[in-house]
């Protein structure tokens, strides 16, 4: 089953996004003060980005809330910035939505890469 595409052209993050990685690593330390280190499983590197879309138009903030509010920590779907050569699987993991003024609407949301293929 094909996953949803984010429409990523349509509506881009606005810029000052931050991407922030975690790997997960094991670490056996000996006696002596040596360490070894490996890869928790075969997906061990993670991303998170913090997202906004600010000051959108009513109908393109609620195009992008219908679309990310069902996913939210259960459905995973593809998304890239633009400045990415190719698609990731991530799930969004927190949003919220504010009306900063008359007729605009801004989002806020997180995405996690996903490795549930």
């Amino acid at each position: 089953m094909a996953l949803e595409v984010f429409p990523y052209e349509l509506y881009p993050p606005t810029y000052g996004a931050d991407e922030q990685t975690t790997d997960a690593i094991l670490v056996a330390r000996f006696g002596d003060g040596y360490e070894q280190s490996v890869p928790d499983g075969i997906n061990y590197q993670q991303s998170s980005w913090s997202l906004s879309w600010d000051d959108h138009k009513l109908a393109d903030a609620d195009f992008i809330w219908r679309f990310l509010r069902p996913k939210v920590k259960l459905a995973p779907f593809m998304w890239k910035t633009p400045d990415m050569t190719a698609e990731l699987q991530v799930k969004c993991t927190a949003l919220s939505r504010s009306w900063p003024k008359h007729g605009v609407r801004s989002i806020k949301a997180t995405f996690v890469t996903n490795h549930s293929y």
